[in-house]
């Protein structure tokens, strides 16, 4: 495939609005920069950039929504990036981006099919804390923890996710589940394989170090997907980069602040953008957090994408 570099969205409004930041990045000669590599390098546009798009997209913004579009269209010559469904390999491809952004902004509030296979398991209610968002739907299974159960777990997880007090407290308790499991009288039997298996990923938020972390990732990585009975040999590319982005946000190294404004929904977008930028040479972002967590994640799956910051990009291909 032609070789292409993913433009994260808060680059490409840096570059619309002609931002410099003094000893950070200067967006107007990183905008000169790409209009000077465009013979070497693609610069497509994406459902991603779409998505982030339309999240803004309100009464009465509906001009400046159209200056976006015009923007997206210029940098990116009209190229978008698909993914074919057999294999979900990413494809360059001419579209028409209007069009596209109407189909996104009507489908804006994606709502996720959740299906989960494995064993049952019988929870110790008793040792189950009163407060346990899992408590309610146990009560009506009659304290076992089954596939549907999980099911209707994750699907109330989803419908309460920007709400940022059900959100904090759902980490807080996949915080607790580690010290919760290590006492004698626990949830589940520490000596059932279930427990075993999923160990690993209870444990991360007591990892404060990036090597150890890093260290431990494919076991952790295993041991979360192990909770609905996957197998990390299983997945798709497309896949492994939304678990991981969803282990990473039970990490104290990695979990960004809940509020209002930065709603947990927005990962949605952010595993978007790392989706179609896992094809790339280089994703550039001017995010920290995402700077630092792609790289993370991109070099846990093997993935060659290089991830980096305008300035850092610039100099680098300007010196060869």
């Amino acid at each position: 495939m032609t070789r292409y570099i993913y433009l994260d969205w808060n680059v490409i409004q840096y570059m619309k609005h002609e931002r410099v930041v003094s000893d950070k990045f200067d967006a107007i000669k990183f905008r000169a920069f790409v209009d000077e590599f465009k013979g070497k390098y693609k610069f497509p546009a994406s459902e991603g950039h779409l998505c982030d798009l339309a999240s803004t997209f309100k009464s009465g913004n509906e001009e400046y929504i159209k200056e976006d579009l015009d923007f997206l269209g210029d940098i990116s010559n009209g190229i978008m990036l698909g993914i074919q469904d057999a294999d979900e390999k990413l494809i360059l491809i001419k579209g028409d981006i209007k069009e596209q952004f109407k189909e996104v902004a009507l489908d804006n509030d994606p709502e996720p099919v959740f299906s989960v296979t494995g064993e049952s398991h019988e929870v110790n209610m008793q040792a189950l804390p009163s407060g346990s968002l899992l408590r309610p739907l146990l009560e009506k299974n009659s304290g076992i923890i089954d596939s549907k159960l999980m099911e209707d777990f994750l699907g109330s997880i989803w419908e309460n996710i920007d709400n940022p007090e059900f959100y904090k407290k759902f980490r807080v308790e996949i915080a607790n589940l580690s010290d919760t499991f290590s006492k004698t009288d626990t949830i589940l039997s520490q000596e059932s394989s279930y427990f075993k298996r999923i160990e690993a990923f209870m444990k991360i938020g007591e990892i404060s170090d990036l090597n150890i972390l890093a260290d431990k990732f494919c076991d952790i990585f295993v041991s979360f997907l192990a909770i609905d009975d996957k197998k990390l040999e299983n997945l798709k590319l497309g896949e492994k980069i939304q678990s991981a982005y969803a282990i990473l946000d039970f990490s104290p190294l990695f979990r960004d602040k809940i509020n209002k404004k930065n709603k947990p929904s927005n990962m949605y977008r952010d595993i978007k953008n790392l989706i179609f930028a896992s094809g790339a040479k280089y994703y550039v972002t001017e995010d920290d957090a995402t700077y630092k967590k792609s790289k993370f994640i991109l070099k846990a799956l093997n993935v060659k994408t290089r991830v980096v910051k305008m300035d850092e990009l610039r100099f680098a291909l300007m010196a060869l």
